[in-house]
């Protein structure tokens, strides 16, 4: 098949040019380039790199300019847009570590807990206890030491956290990536489309006695464009193919720039075309690095030639330069300064051109540029988002690293990176894909430590990135809008893409969409992803603790020849009590103050770390402790029976209830004044299930747990035993060093 292909083509195919005139492509959510690629029928299609290959127009990319004629060569599948597509399908993303992490949590507990219960039971009979009793206690209090609802508990608490994100137009689309958010530690993040808003824009005028920074607020530099010469915004208006439709420009993103600082600069582009028509063109080529148009004056004889293009070649067509109103001889030292200008923005990854005109009467000449008079130059680059200077040194306060992955020539992604402070005031150190391409295995896993860009990289390459960051040890998030990111948003931990802005293939091969296209909604999201990890853990280390202290009581009781302080059932009710909606409740909790300020979750350290272990058996200890001292003093009062297992019964339960709150933050203390935010759902939670459990002591349910009377001085006892833990435990947690500044 032939296609012919004119500005607004979408290529259906892969195909190879036969024929192009000033043929332009955006093969942006492809390739990553930021510009159009000028396209030719004579080049070698067999670069190694994507974007090089000049002579190849590829399927679900647009024609943005000129013309051509190109034969279909691959559809389907055999694409490069379906070997992408077939790549991505190939990759896929790491197991979640929180589910392995759980499961194995669940099988230590399981068989720690049996083999405290089978010491129970054999210490019992030790001690002279029943059999059918203390077998009957012992699997009693296996099944109340083992959370068996943390499954459910984590699923519920991942699934707040999605509903949260969303009201902050982050949508996740899988429940495991709110636990991967609070542990990522890297941040890849394509730059067009993503980094920058993937248009072109006109961001500084350089006509010699005033320089334009366009990028300021209008009313800094608009008084400053009538110091201009209107020559240089009438060649922008007149050298130029847009067309306004609805509203908007229809062109390539350099025309379409073009005409938007034109009217930003006060004129008229529809009106001054129509009192100036064209009468000939010629257009940029590959021997000719500039457009020449030529136009009628309104009311006077003469023409008006306007010439943009590379500065270099323009300017060495000029004789003459305006500076301001004045025109003056254009001299060797004035061609030196212009052209080291020209330089400085280059090296700013800017898009320069060079303006000039002259005017010349008859119809000789009408295309031929020469003796000019230089007008200035016009930078352009694809602006970066505006959040984006705020959000890389919020990331790196809260222990994320940034890389930046770009199609891009290795000297626009190093601009990209400097501008964007990837590495603060340091030096961005930039790897191109020639140089990836001959690392090995070993080497590359180096780089990718210490490198902050790395350009021109294809599809595969960013996924080879990816991958090698994971095998050093990181947690990678990486962000995307185009079918290029789609293999690399896949493997990713967390893929990111674009809501607005991004392809199809993207946001199905993503985690997450920022609906919005705000950069800044990453770190909300990550904010919520650390603290829907620290509920999860905080849920866990309450439900150890709480349940710990059953074992604790029960083995000590019976170890010291003392009768059992809890009857089955009752260990029951506790677990009903105290291991649901405490719990639940504590996965509500709001991120904390200083979220963003402590380092990313290490899953290799495991959900509960050595530290944590012995944090939380500390907790079950004074738990114990003042569930012992009650029962002790109920068994001093009324000896062995009823009234003294109420006694330890009722402090068990109310210190567990208490000890939910202790658990709201594992380094903030419930007394300080940066204490953590108020959660209404666990105070309900607690007030109820405290409600319930002095309901125990109605004369209708006292038969059925095995509850006594009790008097004032039993519940001051109670009371005394149950929150005296909490003010142990807090007490415990302001001592810990660091304490309020993590």
């Amino acid at each position: 098949d032939i296609l012919l292909l004119e500005p607004g083509t979408r290529l259906p195919a892969d195909a190879r040019l036969v024929k192009a005139h000033h043929l332009t492509v955006d093969e942006s959510s492809l390739t990553g380039e930021s510009l159009p690629v000028v396209k030719r029928a004579e080049d070698n299609p067999q670069s190694s790199t994507l974007a090089d290959r000049r002579n190849m127009a590829h399927l679900g990319t647009v024609v943005s300019g000129g013309d051509g004629r190109a034969v279909v060569v691959e559809t389907g599948d055999a694409t490069e847009l379906g070997r992408i597509q077939a790549l991505a399908s190939s990759s896929h993303r790491p197991l979640t570590p929180m589910q392995e992490q759980l499961n194995t949590v669940s099988t230590q507990l399981a068989v720690l807990s049996s083999g405290i219960c089978a010491l129970v039971f054999a210490l019992g009979l030790i001690r002279g206890q029943p059999r059918l009793a203390m077998l009957n206690t012992a699997i009693s209090l296996a099944v109340a030491a083992v959370p068996e609802g943390l499954p459910a508990i984590s699923n519920s608490l991942l699934a707040t956290g999605i509903r949260r994100m969303r009201r902050q137009n982050v949508l996740a689309r899988h429940l495991d990536a709110i636990e991967n958010l609070g542990a990522i530690d890297v941040l890849c993040i394509d730059k067009t489309g993503t980094l920058t808003e993937n248009r072109m824009q006109v961001v500084e005028v350089d006509a010699g006695v005033a320089r334009l920074d366009l990028t300021a607020d209008e009313a800094v530099w608009r008084p400053q464009a009538k110091l201009v010469d209107s020559r240089l915004w009438k060649v922008l208006a007149l050298c130029n193919e847009a067309e306004q439709a609805d509203g908007e420009w229809r062109g390539s993103p350099t025309e379409n720039a073009l005409a938007e600082a034109v009217q930003r600069a006060g004129l008229d582009l529809e009106a001054l075309r129509r009192t100036m028509p064209r009468s000939k063109v010629r257009y940029r080529s590959e021997s000719r690095p500039y457009m020449v148009t030529s136009h009628h004056y309104p009311r006077r004889r003469g023409r008006f030639q306007a010439v943009k293009g590379r500065p270099k070649q323009i300017l060495a067509r000029c004789t003459h330069i305006r500076k301001g109103r004045r025109r003056q001889r254009l001299t060797d030292a004035m061609r030196e300064e212009t052209l080291r200008r020209n330089q400085e923005l280059m090296d700013q990854a800017y898009r320069v051109l060079g303006v000039a005109w002259r005017h010349f009467e008859g119809d000789s000449g009408e295309t031929r540029a020469e003796g000019l008079e230089w007008l200035g130059l016009v930078a352009m680059a694809d602006p970066l988002r505006p959040e984006v200077l705020e959000l890389l040194p919020r990331l790196e306060k809260a222990g994320i690293r940034t890389i930046i992955l770009t199609g891009d020539q290795r000297g626009t992604a190093a601009a990209i990176g400097r501008r964007a402070g990837i590495n603060g005031n340091g030096e961005v150190r930039v790897l191109g894909a020639d140089e990836l391409e001959q690392l090995s295995e070993h080497l590359l896993l180096e780089e990718v430590q210490r490198t902050h860009v790395f350009a021109r990289v294809s599809p595969a390459m960013k996924l080879k990135l990816v991958r090698a960051l994971q095998r050093s040890g990181h947690r990678v998030a990486m962000t995307g809008d185009g079918v290029n990111d789609g293999p690399a948003l896949r493997v990713a931990d967390v893929g990111i893409a674009m809501g607005r802005s991004g392809s199809d293939v993207a946001r199905s091969m993503s985690d997450v969409v920022l609906t919005d296209d705000r950069l800044q909604s990453i770190i909300d999201a990550m904010a919520h992803g650390r603290s829907g990890y620290a509920n999860l853990q905080k849920a866990i280390e309450y439900l150890l603790s709480t349940n710990f202290s059953e074992i604790e009581v029960m083995l000590a009781a019976i170890a010291a020849g003392l009768p059992t302080p809890l009857s089955p059932i009752q260990l029951l009710w506790i677990n009903l009590m105290t291991d649901v909606f405490p719990a639940l409740a504590i996965g509500f909790e709001a991120p904390e103050w200083d979220v963003l300020k402590r380092p990313p979750a290490e899953f290799g350290r495991g959900v509960i770390d050595r530290k944590r272990l012995g944090h939380l058996l500390q907790q079950s200890l004074v738990i114990s402790g003042g569930t012992l001292a009650s029962y002790l003093y109920g068994l001093n009062r009324y000896g062995v029976g009823s009234k003294a297992n109420t006694q330890a019964f009722m402090t068990l339960t109310l210190a567990q209830l208490l000890q939910s709150l202790s658990s709201r933050s594992r380094s903030s203390s419930l007394f300080r004044p940066k204490g953590p935010p108020p959660n209404v759902w666990l105070r309900g939670a607690v007030v109820g299930s405290i409600a319930l459990q002095l309901g125990t002591a109605l004369p209708g349910i006292r038969r059925v747990l095995g509850v006594a009377p009790m008097g004032p001085v039993d519940w001051l006892v109670v009371s005394a035993g149950s929150v005296f833990p909490v003010l142990v435990n807090e007490a415990l947690k302001r001592a810990e060093p660091g304490q309020g500044e993590r």
